[in-house]
């Protein structure tokens, strides 16, 4: 009798597939893009880089992405002809069937074109499982085409005002048939909502959006924000972070490499932060990466600045001199709030134990000032900064940014990006690259820290 070896089946995922709509002979040049997806399922990273011509589009942002995404970091660049997302979470994401994200694009009119995903470049389209395994994929490229007299919608540039001003809207229309139908939302605060270039004068900031449909009913439309500013308070900050802190400075291998993203990484868990800052291009070499400011207010000492007392949140970036700046890579920011108390700030970063000042910040008229580097006093609680010669920096090695540097970050975090190139909350020293490193030289000298910020 003969006894064969039992079988051992494996079950093989089914292929991830993944298109970029097509649009055909479009009357508008205000186009979305959605992006379909079929077998998404137990997914714990997606890296997708789709190209585009940028002598017949210009990308002009994302929308509706898929409610599976919100548990993790979503992150959506844009170069000059590629848009490049990433997204990671510890949640797998399982969509199944239907669309990851809209990217928005205004088109020429009379363009012909196609949506190509860079799958020759290694990692840029690729989706794994949560143990970093990667599925099997096929995508499939998009087709755009423009009708010669399309309409064109452009709402144009943001604006800025103070405090009961007021700013004419540039809007403008090209092609299609007169005559046009011209409608602004909210209508709120304009001298015109149904003309191109109304009066707009809101107490708040604002986004407005421009709709415009022609005489043969084909519509376009396109947003620009109104910022209102008011005196408010700049702060003059300087924090260091472990990770890429190199001598008497920090790295901006991120930067230089030009993965770093341009609109900020704080928008998941656990931030939640719900501001849009976001940038054309990274606009210093001296940036090491985006930071998160959040200002409390208390009567009472650091113990009495909790959570409750936020008045105010901001990203912007860290430069590797340890200042931290507006988005625009130079100024200090700025908030529009009037201080009473003492007022206290706390640094965010998306892999480095967060930390509070341990006293008020000093002012000189409107500037707040604190430097945390100078002392690990200079932060709230025992030890709450890591000596790096003479200076001092935040903790690295909170992958998951929970608070607690642990076994989670090297397992589910490090794990599951180890060997990856690009902007990894497991790339502790921020070269670029998710490596031994990381885990040996900045986690494991880390393990079992705890931020000190009061709930």
């Amino acid at each position: 009798m003969v006894f064969s070896n039992a079988a051992i089946l494996n079950a093989i995922p089914p292929i991830i597939y993944t298109s970029a709509g097509d649009i055909s002979n479009s009357c508008t040049g205000n186009i979305t893009i959605p992006v379909a997806v079929s077998n998404c399922s137990n997914v714990g990273a997606i890296s997708l880089a789709l190209n585009y011509d940028n002598t017949k589009l210009a990308y002009e942002g994302y929308q509706s992405p898929n409610s599976e995404l919100t548990s993790g970091m979503l992150i959506v660049n844009a170069t000059t002809d590629q848009v490049v997302l990433s997204w990671a979470s510890v949640n797998p994401a399982n969509i199944g069937f239907g669309t990851l994200i809209e990217f928005n694009f205004k088109a020429n009119a009379g363009i012909s074109t196609s949506l190509a995903w860079d799958t020759q470049t290694p990692g840029n389209c690729e989706y794994s499982d949560p143990n970093g395994n990667i599925f099997a994929m096929a995508f499939a490229s998009g087709g755009i085409t423009i009708a010669a007299n399309a309409v064109v919608v452009n709402a144009g540039s943001d604006e800025s005002i103070a405090p009961g001003g007021s700013v004419q809207l540039n809007g403008s229309v090209t092609g299609g048939t007169a005559p046009y139908t011209i409608q602004w939302t909210p209508t709120s605060w304009l001298s015109n909502p149904t003309i191109l270039n109304p009066i707009a004068g809101p107490p708040s900031t604002t986004t407005y959006s421009l709709t415009v449909v022609d005489d043969a009913g084909c519509s376009g439309s396109d947003n620009m924000l109104v910022e209102v500013t008011t005196a408010g308070i700049d702060l003059n900050l300087k924090a260091f972070l472990e990770g890429p802190f190199s001598g008497t400075t920090m790295e901006t291998t991120l930067n230089t490499n030009n993965l770093l993203p341009l609109n900020h990484p704080y928008s998941g868990l656990p931030w939640y932060y719900s501001g849009t800052e976001y940038v054309a291009s990274i606009p210093n070499t001296s940036i090491t990466d985006w930071i998160l400011v959040e200002l409390r207010e208390t009567g009472g000492g650091a113990s009495t600045a909790t959570g409750g007392t936020m008045i105010a949140q901001q990203t912007g970036f860290i430069l590797n001199d340890g200042s931290i700046v507006a988005t625009d890579g130079a100024n200090r920011m700025h908030f529009d709030v009037l201080i009473t108390q003492n007022l206290y700030v706390v640094v965010y970063h998306r892999n480095h134990l967060s930390i509070m000042s341990s006293g008020p910040l000093t002012n000189v008229g409107s500037t707040y000032s604190w430097d945390f580097t100078t002392g690990s006093g200079q932060a709230y609680g025992t030890n709450p900064q890591v000596d790096l010669g003479g200076l001092y920096g935040m903790y690295g090695g909170d992958g998951d940014a929970n608070g607690t540097i642990e076994t989670a970050d090297k397992s589910s975090v490090w794990g599951t990006q180890a060997g990856m190139n690009g902007y990894h909350s497991g790339d502790f020293d921020m070269n670029g690259q998710v490596m031994n490193h990381d885990k040996n030289d900045v986690w494991y000298l880390n393990v079992n820290k705890q931020t000190q910020v009061p709930d």
